[in-house]
């Protein structure tokens, strides 16, 4: 996913999911994990995990909105 200023990607290992915000030169990352006794659910794990990137990133609330805003809009996009 990507907005104007950053470029945001999830990552999935077993009961795990990363998040990642490319900020510049680097990448600040969050994550989210279920037990094992929990139903594994990716939409509750990117959006976990994504709310913990942003607070690592020390992001503004414009940015913040403007973030959560793509990802509510990332599916509806028209690809031809």
């Amino acid at each position: 996913m990507k907005t104007e200023k950053y470029e945001i990607r999830w990552y999935y290992s077993g009961n795990r999911t990363s998040c990642g915000i490319k900020i510049g030169c680097g990448t600040i990352m969050g994550g989210a994990s279920c037990s094992n006794s929990d139903k594994f659910k990716k939409d509750t794990g990117r959006k976990l995990s994504l709310a913990r990137a942003m607070k690592n990133a020390s992001l503004s609330k414009e940015e913040r909105t403007e973030i959560w805003e793509a990802y509510r809009t990332m599916g509806n996009k028209k690809r031809w």
